[in-house]
């Protein structure tokens, strides 16, 4: 739903600011595009090859076993471009087309010369990724929506992060990240979440007067279970 923040917008008249024209289009390709992230963001590469032939076979109506219903058509301008795979592409709202994640890397970037190694993130169609995500999910006026990002170690899921979080406007956002380990306790976790909130009343917390708060844990799994198999830390956060 977050990718239709601008269908459910209204004018002064309390009508939609899209037309039914815009619409038309948004709707069949998000939906596309949210069914592939939902079902194959947790996919390994050999999978989401496979899944790739399937679920352009099924849209297609291709499919023997699962026909397409007569009644849902989708118009071939609606589908994904038949180059690489379904992965590969996401929806541009401005104009109404498919585009590739290379289209989001700025290519006239350029590093400083005083720039340490250690601290350099290479644009890439990967960051462009999750860093489109981000900014759906958690850069949104209607209020930040909670995401996890899965994948094995090293890949720089927490440096692309942690690079988007510190690139967010101060005087607007409150960025707080905790790093978990097996000796991380429930208290731990909230101590440091309540360090950087101000008391507004008796029972309620929050941050300063005119910013958003967003919270990054890093390495969520690696609390130690207690004898029920229970995570303190986590259970924290589920509350």
């Amino acid at each position: 739903t977050c990718l239709m923040d601008e269908i459910r917008e209204k004018n002064e008249d309390g009508g939609s600011r899209m037309t039914h024209t815009q619409m038309a289009v948004w709707l069949p390709c998000l939906f596309l595009f949210s069914l592939v992230w939902s079902l194959g963001g947790t996919m390994t590469g050999d999978s989401r090859k496979k899944f790739d032939v399937f679920f352009r076979t099924l849209v297609a109506g291709m499919d023997q076993e699962h026909p397409r219903p007569k009644s849902i058509k989708i118009a071939k301008s609606n589908l994904f471009p038949e180059r690489e795979t379904v992965f590969d592409f996401f929806f541009q709202k401005v104009g109404g087309t498919w585009s590739s994640w290379e289209d989001l890397i700025d290519k006239s970037a350029t590093i400083p010369a005083s720039a340490r190694v250690s601290d350099l993130i290479i644009p890439t169609t990967d960051t462009a990724r999750q860093n489109f995500f981000l900014d759906v999910y958690v850069n949104r006026a209607e209020g930040s929506v909670p995401l996890l990002f899965v994948g094995p170690t090293g890949t720089g899921k927490s440096a692309i992060t942690n690079s988007y979080l510190v690139q967010l406007p101060k005087e607007k956002w409150l960025p707080n990240m905790i790093n978990f380990s097996a000796r991380t306790t429930a208290n731990q976790t909230q101590n440091i979440i309540m360090s950087k909130l101000d008391r507004r009343r008796k029972g309620v917390y929050g941050p300063a007067m005119g910013k958003k708060g967003v919270v990054f844990v890093d390495d969520l799994n690696m609390p130690q279970k207690e004898k029920y198999g229970a995570q303190p830390p986590i259970e924290l956060l589920r509350q």
